[in-house]
């Protein structure tokens, strides 16, 4: 049983910021490239890192595979764990990101969407260059 209420658990586990190894990869990556950023900045949408450059800064997210329903590798529990609706919950995740990306993308933002599978096999490097050669983001 919770000693806080549902409403007060929610607000503290938003402020949870993860420092998961994919965000310390990223972060190295950018240090060693000398790229100007911040890490978990304080934005709309909670990105995990903010590129500063020359055109406005580039929000970056950092998806992983399970939790954001990636087309490549997600792949539905086949059973729950605890009651939980994991199939709910992940779809509600994927619902969010969509509304999120779209409204980025009406309002002329520059962002990126990093999959886990490209911070593990070091593919995220070239997205995030070509964004800063003024490619674009997602």
């Amino acid at each position: 049983m919770d000693t806080v209420s549902r409403e007060k658990r929610s607000e503290i586990m938003s402020r949870i910021r993860s420092k998961s190894g994919l965000d310390r990869k990223v972060h190295n990556w950018l240090c060693g490239a000398h790229v100007r950023h911040r890490m978990w900045p304080r934005a709309e949408g909670s990105p995990d890192v903010e590129i500063e450059d020359g055109g406005g800064p580039i929000r970056v997210w950092i998806m992983g595979c399970f939790w954001h329903m990636c087309r490549r590798h997600f792949r539905l529990p086949k059973s729950s764990f605890a009651g939980v609706d994991w199939a709910g919950k992940i779809r509600r995740n994927a619902e969010r990101d969509r509304r999120l990306l779209r409204r980025l993308r009406r309002e002329g933002a520059r962002f990126l969407v990093l999959w886990e599978h490209e911070v593990r096999d070091g593919s995220f490097r070239g997205k995030i260059l070509e964004a800063l050669r003024g490619g674009g983001g997602a």
